[in-house]
């Protein structure tokens, strides 16, 4: 699930981030029209899945599983500190240790990559990757839950501090930066097979060179982000219509270089409905497609959206209703769509 930074203000120890158009801070939205409202469904897709542009995907997620394991197992031997090939370390630890959240208090296994200043560089032949990676990620998993399912949790930064994780990565092929501080709490298959609850406060910054995005889910860590994700239907390849139920609660904010459409409190009636098609290209690449096909959400809990199938959308406001079309609302995107764009 997506779930991301004082990204939104602050600066990074980086290699500097950021690109030549800096997005503005997320404000307060101003949704004094149906318009104002489209536009800000439209573009919430980047953050909370609602509705996404096509692409281009390497490897397919796990439905129904567990996507948050953490990566390595250092066998809990105390720190193990790494020297990046071009200055600055990495230092990566496994523990047991107390940690409340909640879907559980208790005991959790932890992993720890803490990266000071670490810059790598890599070539061969045409190929070439340059990295740098400064701040704070822990991830944890219970021990003494009893279940069903798995309760586990994310710390992206440190969130005493404010000190938020930071990425770069250039390639020979994009360059792409991220900012990040926030948490995230899971609960994997303990509502049932197939359910993923979870509750997120992050905030982010990207840059692909082309401008900034700014993404924030909740309003602060104490009042984050909620939500249910329910898995349907799964054709059991890579491909097909992989088919979800999604329920959620909390405010959704974005800004772009290109526009600051602001935070907004949403809030699903039900679920929405949301089917994610995949299918395989001519050269063999996975391309994806998001459509919520239907459900109801109140935004700032006196205008309502109705999504009407295949994308569409009606927004009731003022007791006014106006229609848009998929194809409208990728319109209203456009131009705010900064990354990949």
């Amino acid at each position: 699930m997506a779930a991301a930074l004082s990204a939104c203000g602050g600066s990074s120890s980086s290699s500097g981030g950021g690109g030549s158009r800096p997005a503005p801070p997320i404000t307060d939205a101003a949704l004094n029209s149906a318009d104002d409202v489209a536009r800000h469904v439209s573009m919430m897709g980047a953050a909370t899945s609602f509705d996404s542009e096509e692409g281009e995907v390497d490897e397919p997620e796990q439905r129904g599983g567990n996507m948050h394991q953490p990566a390595a197992r250092l066998g809990g031997d105390g720190p193990e500190v790494v020297s990046c090939n071009q200055g600055g370390t990495m230092t990566m630890e496994e523990f047991t240790a107390s940690r409340d959240t909640p879907y559980h208090d208790g005991s959790f296994e932890i992993f720890v990559t803490d990266s000071d200043n670490c810059r790598q560089e890599f070539s061969a032949g045409p190929f070439f990757s340059n990295s740098f990676s400064n701040g704070r990620f822990e991830g944890g998993e219970a021990l003494d839950y009893a279940g069903p399912g798995e309760v586990l949790y994310v710390f992206m930064g440190d969130m005493e501090t404010g000190v938020p994780v930071t990425s770069e990565l250039e390639t020979d092929q994009f360059r792409i930066f991220s900012e990040m501080l926030g948490v995230q709490y899971m609960c994997e298959e303990c509502a049932g097979t197939g359910v993923s609850e979870f509750e997120v406060f992050v905030e982010a910054r990207f840059d692909d060179g082309d401008g900034e995005v700014r993404i924030r889910l909740g309003a602060d860590e104490n009042n984050r982000y909620v939500g249910k994700e329910t898995v349907i239907e799964s054709p059991g390849g890579l491909t097909g219509d992989f088919i979800t139920d999604l329920e959620f609660e909390g405010d959704v904010g974005f800004s772009t270089a290109a526009c600051n459409l602001g935070s907004a409190y949403y809030r699903t009636d039900g679920a929405l409905r949301v089917i994610e098609s995949v299918t395989e290209a001519g050269d063999g690449t996975l391309v994806y497609s998001d459509t919520v096909d239907s459900g109801r959400v109140f935004i700032n809990d006196s205008i309502q959206v109705d999504f009407d199938g295949g994308g569409d959308i009606t927004v009731t406001l003022g007791g006014n209703a106006t229609s848009y079309t998929r194809a409208q609302l990728e319109e209203f995107a456009l131009p705010c769509d900064i990354l990949g764009g």
